[in-house]
């Protein structure tokens, strides 16, 4: 062990140089090895290691924002069916603007790789999902085994490798194994500003965080949540001083982990304070206080945070809060205080559907309507986020003339649901209760009976249903449940040579959009 230790420094060349060293200067060796330091150390200290099987997701960071693309790959290759192109391409994305896939062994720095493994090169897209997915299944079938694979981290618990183990550790709920090192790493800053500033799309960037706040729900073993910290204010000549606060006392590694900023119409400030607080009796009080604190331009900013709990958020908000002389304390900052409530916050702002609905529906109660409607008659009753806002499903959505309705084009007639799995375990669902009917559209491969509607796709349509419920052009989301978008009923409804219909949404985007 000790010559290899010697070999893997560098110390000497030759076999007979290791028994020279052994022999007559070995506690030399031990002096030069606390001195040794690699070039990407900014702070040399000993190169000592202690070895240990943790909770990956403890480790989970800011700086390290590939982990939780990673992740999101990882997620659904093992518990869906099948990887929506969306997320496949996000994950190919990353390492296209990362390392334009290619990884050679002989570039790696010596204690980012476990010398067990043999180091193999990565030459193209392919080689990484091939890794990628051997990596996940050999956690899943055997876990993760120390005398095989350890992850290195600094003395600070950045992750200096193993980026695709870890994430398919926290997925697969699994202890992992991790070598600390006695030094720090500060070279390397891998956060969201890397990859959109590296030509990362906003839109695929929105598009994995938000999946991470709803797999962030699902995972039993997981101990670090993202949650989001709002601020409603146009007061600019203060948003570092903000931002230094949402650094030091919100986020448990004093980094923002992801940022968006959204503009909003009158009516799209009533939407967002209702998404976040819920139907209820201060609402509207709330929303004149916020209100109050804009002129013509309504703008939030949203600042996504690895939190260090409760208490710290609260002591949080008093300090923006202070910052923005917000008198009356309730006004200015919002963080949601459970993950299911960051999830709905999150749908609304992250999704540019979501955003049109608030800023331009004219009916929006029609959704809050038909979205409780369904609550009730799942079997399965989903979580209560919010009063009167449930956690919907993902693989069920509002179609066609509802959706119209909902932003205040034309009034239904029957509220019209799409469903991504097989319509016979929803009867549940279909049908009239108090008065509201629900009915299935069902694709060509999903039909329930003679009389259900015509397919959603087409050769001018979009290519499947995942993409069609995954592509966030397809799709929004109002209080909780997902409706099909605009720009996609317009297709649907062409090749339906629904004219009518079509000319009613160009009219409403002339007029509002």
């Amino acid at each position: 062990m000790l010559l290899q230790r010697m070999t893997r420094y560098g110390l000497v060349t030759t076999s007979k140089r290791y028994l020279l060293c052994i022999c007559i200067v070995s506690t030399i060796f031990v002096f030069v090895l606390t001195k040794v330091s690699l070039v990407y150390n900014t702070t040399p200290t000993k190169h000592n290691r202690d070895d240990s099987s943790e909770n990956p997701s403890i480790y989970l960071q800011s700086r390290r924002f590939d982990v939780i693309v990673k992740m999101v790959y990882a997620y659904f290759y093992v518990y869906k069916s099948e990887l929506p192109q969306q997320i496949l391409q996000a994950y190919l994305d990353h390492l296209r603007v990362w390392n334009h896939f290619k990884e050679y062994c002989s570039n790696l720095k010596e204690t980012w790789f476990d010398g067990k493994i043999p180091c193999k090169n990565k030459l193209n897209q392919s080689d990484f999902i091939s890794s990628f997915h051997k990596t996940i299944d050999d956690i899943k079938e055997n876990g993760f085994n120390s005398s095989v694979s350890r992850i290195p981290l600094d003395n600070t618990g950045f992750l200096m490798n193993g980026a695709h183990r870890i994430s398919a550790a926290v997925v697969l709920s699994q202890n992992a194994s991790f070598e600390h090192h006695q030094y720090t790493q500060n070279a390397f800053n891998w956060d969201y500003n890397f990859f959109r500033k590296s030509g990362m799309s906003q839109e695929r960037l929105n598009i994995v965080v938000l999946e991470w706040m709803k797999i962030q729900m699902t995972l039993p073993y997981l101990k670090s949540f993202v949650f989001i910290v709002s601020v409603l204010s146009n007061n600019y000549n203060k948003d570092e001083a903000m931002r230094e606060i949402v650094e030091m006392q919100c986020s448990k590694d004093n980094s923002i982990f992801y940022e968006v900023q959204v503009n909003f119409t009158r009516n799209g400030m009533q939407q967002l304070v209702t998404h976040m607080y819920g139907k209820q009796p201060f609402t509207y009080t709330k929303l004149k206080k916020i209100m109050s604190k804009f002129n013509s331009t309504y703008i939030g900013k949203f600042l996504f945070i690895f939190t260090k709990g409760i208490k710290h958020l609260d002591e949080c908000k008093t300090r923006i809060r202070k910052l923005y002389n917000d008198t009356d304390q309730t006004s200015t900052v919002h963080i949601p205080e459970t993950i299911e409530r960051n999830l709905i916050l999150a749908e609304m702002i992250l999704n540019s559907n979501s955003i049109q609905f608030m800023n331009y529906a004219k009916n929006a109660s029609e959704c809050y309507l038909i979205a409780n409607e369904m609550a009730r008659r799942y079997i399965n009753k989903p979580i209560k986020a919010l009063p009167g806002i449930f956690i919907g499903r993902d693989d069920v959505m509002v179609n066609s003339g509802t959706v119209l309705a909902i932003y205040g084009i034309r009034k239904r007639t029957d509220i019209h649901l799409l469903f991504l799995r097989e319509i016979i375990n929803e009867l549940a669902l279909l049908g009239k209760e108090r008065k509201i009917v629900f009915q299935a559209h069902a694709f060509k491969d999903k039909s329930l009976s003679k009389g259900d509607r015509k397919d959603q796709f087409g050769s001018n349509v979009t290519t499947n249903k995942w993409a069609l419920f995954y592509d966030p052009h397809n799709f929004g989301y109002c209080y909780g449940i997902k409706f099909v978008s605009l720009e996609q009923l317009i297709r649907y409804k062409r090749m339906q040579n629904d004219l009518e219909d079509v000319q009613l949404i160009k009219n409403f985007y002339k007029s509002n959009v």
